[in-house]
């Protein structure tokens, strides 16, 4: 006997209710969605399915499609500021053979930036420590808080052939990550706690692709190099012009104090240059990083998800 017209849609109502229910609830993650828990963040993003296929190579078009020429175009401008800037030090000191001058030169640029390059990741270990009180854990605790997460960090390792990086957690609700180092495989991946509070399963492993991407790619190396050639033109400018503001007024000094303040000036010129070029540098790595995570995990839409999610929290945050 075929059911009443009340009945059958009291039916397709409650069939309704049962399928909304199951996809505000990630399979897998043990985790109830934002409406069964008052400490999760509303969730109203509908979740796109994903690639049936991982680590599809996807197609990149436009100026930006070779990262190599990017990044390597890049750093030699910057490189070539720096040494510049180094040489027109060196030889207005008035140094006799100019040769000599240029191999000072050449010889501080190296020294200085390798320097940097392979002191920094320690620098950032000890402000880690000190300010953030970052704990470094084992991949076996990324996988308590993320199953998938963790899955995603040991098949990008091993396709890769890189070492785990040092994961490390802040103790912190604001979802954050944030990667650094000198080389891949003595890399740091450092997340907080709010991103395992605040997003699901699925979102928090595409935030790791996507940090593994700059490991992968070398980005926090590159960054490094490139930030560290940009501070060196403002040290420069800063050690011109207050070199030049303490010469006197003889006629020996001013032939000098002229040569100071060109300095002065292409310092300065080569330091504002820097920073675009330095922020577009970041910007296309930041490109890549996303193109690598949607590559490995298959799940674009987990990212942008994640993305939504953790501007949504910091906006609650800043209005409670």
């Amino acid at each position: 006997m075929a059911p009443s017209v009340p009945a059958a849609d009291a039916a397709a109502d409650a069939a309704k209710a049962a399928t909304e229910s199951q996809s505000n609830h990630l399979p897998g993650s043990g985790k109830p969605s934002s409406a069964q828990s008052a400490t999760a963040a509303p969730s109203t993003i509908p979740k796109a399915r994903r690639s049936k296929q991982r680590g599809v190579k996807l197609a990149m078009k436009g100026v930006a499609s070779n990262l190599t020429l990017a990044s390597g175009v890049t750093l030699v401008l910057l490189c070539g500021m720096v040494l510049a800037a180094t040489l027109n030090l060196l030889l207005i000191q008035g140094a006799d053979d100019p040769t000599s001058g240029l191999i000072s030169a050449v010889l501080i640029t190296i020294i200085f930036n390798l320097a940097m390059f392979l002191l920094g990741p320690i620098i950032m270990d000890l402000v880690q420590k000190l300010i953030y009180d970052t704990r470094w854990v084992s991949l076996s605790e990324i996988e308590r808080h993320s199953p998938e997460s963790a899955k995603v960090i040991r098949r990008v390792c091993q396709q890769h052939h890189i070492q785990t990086p040092r994961l490390g957690i802040i103790d912190d609700e604001n979802p954050t990550a944030f990667t650094y180092g000198s080389f891949p495989n003595s890399a740091r991946l450092v997340v907080s706690q709010g991103l395992f509070t605040y997003l699901d399963d699925d979102e928090a492993a595409t935030v790791y692709a996507h940090e593994l991407g700059h490991i992968v790619h070398w980005d926090f190396a590159v960054m490094t190099l490139a930030s560290t050639l940009v501070q060196v033109c403002y040290l420069i400018y800063t050690y011109a012009r207050a070199v030049a503001d303490k010469l006197g007024d003889s006629d020996s000094a001013k032939k000098v104090k002229g040569g100071f303040q060109m300095a002065v000036i292409m310092a300065y010129v080569f330091y504002i240059i820097g920073e675009y070029l330095l922020l577009y540098l970041s910007r296309t790595r930041e490109y890549y990083a996303d193109h690598f995570a949607a590559e490995v995990t298959g799940n674009p839409n987990g990212l942008s998800r994640a993305l939504v999610h953790s501007c949504n929290e910091a906006k609650n945050r800043c209005c409670r």
